[in-house]
């Protein structure tokens, strides 16, 4: 099972070693740590991926995203996540079976839950979303991301997903629902909730 860890001081950032071994996984070296903040996940203390979350002014967020959020009541700057890693060598030492599934799935449905505690942290409602394909790909898989936007990668001038997370909301209820109704169905992903 994962355990995540919100990193978002100064001081946190440069003490903690674990955030110069995922910047160098995710290839994101930031530029002003003031707006920039780190999750990390573990699972059996060895540190397995994370996600990095940039404020950004509204006005750099990819068009077709930013014509959705900028009717909502925002100040001018939104949160993005655009890196999100997760260590695959554990993929190749375990054959596709069901521990490999709930592997990843407890990776990406524990990262969206931390997304929320973010959320409660900061006051934030959404996080704005730019991802690789094959990334955006096991958010909908694993982890069952209820985007309420969606730019697929094939739609996107620079070839990423980008889009709305909610962080809260009749979307984020629904999303909770349809998970409760995965845990009865699976007695793999069972053992999350314990």
């Amino acid at each position: 099972m994962f355990s995540f860890e919100i990193i978002e001081s100064k001081k946190e950032i440069f003490e903690n070693q674990h955030i110069d071994l995922i910047t160098k996984k995710m290839k994101f070296f930031p530029d002003n740590q003031d707006d920039v903040m780190f999750i990390l996940g573990e699972e059996k203390k060895i540190l397995r991926g994370g996600a990095c979350l940039v404020k950004k002014r509204l006005k750099n967020i990819q068009e077709e995203v930013r014509e959705f959020v900028a009717p909502l009541p925002l100040h001018s700057y939104v949160w993005e996540c655009s890196t999100i890693c997760l260590e695959t060598s554990y993929k190749d030492s375990v054959p596709e079976t069901p521990e490999l599934d709930y592997f990843f799935q407890g990776f990406y449905r524990g990262l969206y839950r931390e997304f929320v505690e973010f959320g409660r942290m900061k006051g934030v409602g959404f996080l704005i979303m730019k991802l690789a394909s094959e990334v955006y790909n096991s958010t909908k898989e694993w982890g069952l991301w209820p985007y309420v936007v969606e730019l697929k990668p094939g739609n996107s001038p620079d070839g990423l997903f980008h889009g709305v997370l909610p962080l809260t909301g009749s979307q984020y209820k629904a999303y909770q629902e349809s998970l409760g109704i995965c845990l009865l169905k699976s007695p793999s992903i069972a053992l999350e909730g314990k």
